[in-house]
């Protein structure tokens, strides 16, 4: 479906007769080739100008194709530029720098190892960045206990001040088994990590969109509703949050990215908040010790 849709914006850049002088196409590090390929295509002749903003720890989808493959030359001074922004400014630094050692730290693929420089000196950077709770990593056998627990929280948070429509609740899938189905045991439960969210909000009167459930909420969103966003990770692309629960934790790693989007994934699940951050997981696995190493680590850096 990507190929094709890269085919007709192709089709359309050969042939268009008005075409831009400027193009600014945010995401991009998750763009198909083809569809960076008809970029240039669309653009008049001079002047024109290509901008494409992206975040390299966002690579979520599979990649590997460097710009001058897709078309598109990168150059130095005196033709076209890539800068560099030191940092994210949407959440605090006790969010930032564990999601991004999960990527720095990860095994990279040959488009992160090519094509983007490690950062390492995150914390020559602290002083722009805001100061607020650490997150938390919360490890219950009972999900029904953990979706309680997030309403009550929710409730918590409803009479501090926030808007329902300040928080999101992130899964990776709708239900278990995650990626390993061989690692859990034979009487496992299956979970249906939505049911039981949308099962404790009802038994709280918090109201809640499910953004994920079809087509149809997704392209329904409506920035106005006071209400609490359920979605995936996936589809919060775009989205942010105050407050951020994310569940099922177990489900990482997904058998269906590399290691280095795994740690992908739940840096974009991570960055969503803006200021407070919930994990959860039914098991105490090696991923969720990764986390919980993350932000043990982050703890002990010391201020700038």
């Amino acid at each position: 479906m990507s190929a094709l849709l890269g085919q007709d914006l192709q089709r359309i850049g050969k042939v268009a007769v008005d075409k831009y002088h400027a193009i600014l196409m945010d995401e991009s590090q998750d763009f198909h080739p083809r569809w960076l390929s008809a970029l240039p295509l669309l653009l008049a002749e001079e002047p024109n100008f290509l901008l494409l903003a992206e975040d390299p720890k966002q690579k979520i989808y599979p990649r590997n194709f460097s710009y001058i493959q897709a078309g598109i030359h990168v150059r130095g001074a005196g033709g076209c530029r890539s800068h560099t922004l030191p940092i994210g400014y949407r959440s605090t630094r006790e969010i930032i720098i564990p999601a991004s050692r999960l990527v720095t730290k990860s095994r990279w693929d040959t488009f992160y190892r090519d094509y983007i420089e490690q950062e390492d000196n995150l914390e020559a950077k602290e002083n722009a960045m805001r100061t607020g709770q650490a997150p938390t990593v919360t490890v219950s056998a009972s999900y029904s206990a953990i979706c309680q627990h997030i309403a009550s929280d929710i409730a918590g948070k409803r009479k501090d001040g926030y808007a329902f429509s300040d928080i999101g609740i992130l899964y990776l899938v709708r239900a278990t088994p995650p990626a390993s189905p061989h690692e859990l045991p034979l009487n496992s439960v299956k979970i249906n990590y939505v049911a039981g969210l949308r099962a404790a909000l009802t038994a709280e009167a918090i109201p809640y969109f499910w953004q994920a459930e079809n087509q149809e909420t997704k392209k329904s969103e409506d920035l106005l509703r006071d209400a609490v966003t359920i979605t995936t990770i996936f589809s919060a692309k775009g989205l942010e949050f105050e407050a951020v629960y994310i569940v099922g934790l177990a489900c990482f790693p997904w058998h269906k990215r590399n290691e280095r989007e795994n740690a992908s994934m739940l840096y974009v699940a991570m960055m969503y908040a803006k200021s407070a951050l919930s994990m959860y997981s039914k098991r105490d696995t090696g991923y969720v010790k990764k986390i919980q190493a993350a932000i043990e680590g982050m703890k002990n850096m010391p201020l700038a």
